[in-house]
């Protein structure tokens, strides 16, 4: 009898031991294995830089022509981009504070220059022909007095139509009106009245 309940009692350590260990071997086949934690670098979105503005600076300048400048300039960085006023220059008829936009003008009048009627004081604006949201032209340019560079400001005349002015009132004298400049090879009626808003010949 002893040996018949010591039989049994094995038996029975090794049906759990059994069960115990299929039951383990059940969890570990069917766990999920975690994933792994993978950090994200946050994207950061790349800003535009801006554009540089492009303007043209004439009149009682050291230096006229085209300059590049930072965006958010004003009219005095033009000015001294230029080389800064001749001691023709009337300073005082500018807004030197006001903010330049792409492509602008920025005219700086001398003494005895006249003025469009109704002018701005701000002699910076657009190209010839354009608008500049609001701000009134430029001055008028005397035909007469105007350097070759000033004179390619204005709206179909290039290099070459700008020397001929010059050369043409230096051989044949100043204009005495705007028609006058039809003398000129290469300006006819149409090119006349499309520059004849922005110039005079003077007083």
């Amino acid at each position: 009898m002893a040996d018949r309940s010591l039989l049994l009692r094995w038996s029975l350590a090794v049906l759990l031991l059994s069960v115990g260990i299929n039951g383990v071997l059940v969890w570990w086949t069917q766990r999920v294995p975690a994933e792994p934690l993978v950090l994200v670098e946050p994207t950061v979105a790349p800003t535009a830089t801006p554009s540089p503005l492009v303007v043209y600076v004439s009149g009682a300048v050291a230096r006229p022509g085209v300059y590049e400048l930072p965006p958010g300039s004003r009219v005095v960085d033009a000015i001294e981009a230029a080389g800064g006023m001749t001691d023709e220059a009337v300073a005082e008829a500018i807004n030197q504070a006001t903010r330049l936009q792409d492509g602008a003008q920025v005219h700086v009048p001398a003494k005895g220059e006249p003025v469009a009627r109704g002018a701005s004081s701000v002699s910076a604006s657009a190209p010839a022909g354009k608008s500049d949201g609001g701000q009134m032209s430029a001055p008028l340019l005397n035909v007469n007095t105007a350097t070759a560079a000033e004179l390619e400001a204005l709206p179909g005349i290039g290099p070459t139509l700008a020397a001929r002015i010059v050369e043409d009132r230096e051989t044949n004298g100043p204009f005495t009106n705007v028609d006058d400049l039809k003398r000129v090879k290469g300006i006819g009626d149409k090119l006349l009245e499309r520059i004849r808003p922005y110039v005079t010949t003077g007083p």
